[in-house]
């Protein structure tokens, strides 16, 4: 499936914006994408994204000894719900067709290819994320923003979300209540560095 997604955005959809709709192309393809919120009072979003390339009929046209034929088409759909404030359901499912061979003339396309997923999503807690930041944290001063990766990396890894200002948020508590020592400023995750309170 390498050779149908390559290039292809597969968004996280995290705006549950108005719907929105886009028509891009270039000198090789052409793609149309579209997004918006589901329901009146969304919870959730979807998006749906197709392309087409072109580069077989430019390369049929120019060039017209040209032995090589190059074409592709996808379409994917990606839908996530807010099922609570702490999970969440998502679903995506991509499909197309691909060919690169030294026979111009065919247009036999590979094979439809299609790959689907389904997951389900629980948001960190408050706990899990702290805990996380006090395992990662030293005795060493560290930057702030690679404690907040890496704690977002490990969430990610158990199919936690956790948004990484969420994460800094909690650092920022966790040096309130006396658990992390902070230097610098750590409204600016670069700039701030944190370690563990003697």
């Amino acid at each position: 499936m390498q050779a149908l997604v390559h290039g292809l955005p597969l968004w996280a959809l995290d705006s549950q914006q108005r719907a929105r709709y886009n028509l891009t192309a270039s000198g090789t393809s052409a793609s149309v994408t579209a997004e918006g919120p589901v329901g009146t009072r969304p919870r959730g979003s979807w998006l749906v994204s197709g392309r087409r390339s072109y580069l077989d009929v430019f390369l049929k046209r120019v060039l017209h000894d040209s032995s090589i034929a190059f074409g592709f088409m996808d379409l994917f759909s990606k839908v996530v719900y807010d099922v609570s404030d702490r999970h969440q359901i998502q679903a995506s499912l991509l499909t197309g067709r691909s060919r690169l061979d030294n026979h111009p003339d065919s247009d036999n396309l590979q094979a439809l290819r299609t790959a689907s997923h389904t997951g389900w999503m629980g948001t960190a807690s408050d706990q899990k994320i702290d805990g996380l930041i006090l395992s990662f944290a030293g005795a060493r001063w560290k930057k702030m923003a690679m404690i907040v990766s890496e704690v977002f990396l490990a969430c990610k890894r158990e199919s936690m979300q956790a948004r990484m200002d969420m994460i800094a948020g909690r650092v920022r508590r966790l040096v309130a209540d006396g658990k992390l020592q902070s230097q610098g400023d750590l409204r600016k995750m670069r700039r701030g560095e944190v370690k563990l309170a003697h």
